[in-house]
């Protein structure tokens, strides 16, 4: 089933997804890519704060469409949302990326040594 509650008055939002797991918590903050973060601390830990992926993901989301600043909240690194101490940033890191994997744009190394083994060619019939 499919639920989905949101005040006017506050930020409370009630939700309830395909894995039948009602979820009632304060929206914290949002990311670039569109995903809300969620938190209900009267939840046990571990189970007190979410992700709500864009819904231009549809069912196809993974882990890898979280940034690394929100992951470290989620996962209890931090305290304080990246929307209350801004993440320590240096020149020499690179913009998040989604995983690849599985498509087109999948990062496929090249091998530069010679293959042990080598693939068998039928003879050309006359």
């Amino acid at each position: 089933g499919w639920f989905s509650r949101q005040e006017e008055s506050g930020r409370r939002h009630g939700f309830l997804f395909w894995v039948d797991d009602l979820k009632d918590g304060t929206l914290v903050g949002e990311d670039a890519l569109g995903n809300k973060y969620y938190e209900n601390k009267q939840l046990l830990l571990g189970r007190d704060r979410w992700v709500i992926y864009h819904p231009r993901y549809g069912m196809d989301y993974d882990g890898s469409l979280v940034p690394a600043e929100w992951f470290g909240w989620l996962h209890h690194k931090t305290d304080k949302p990246p929307t209350e101490v801004a993440p320590t940033s240096y020149g020499w890191l690179s913009g998040h990326t989604e995983n690849k994997t599985g498509t087109e744009e999948a990062y496929v190394p090249y091998s530069t040594t010679k293959p042990k083994i080598e693939a068998w060619v039928p003879p050309k019939r006359i």
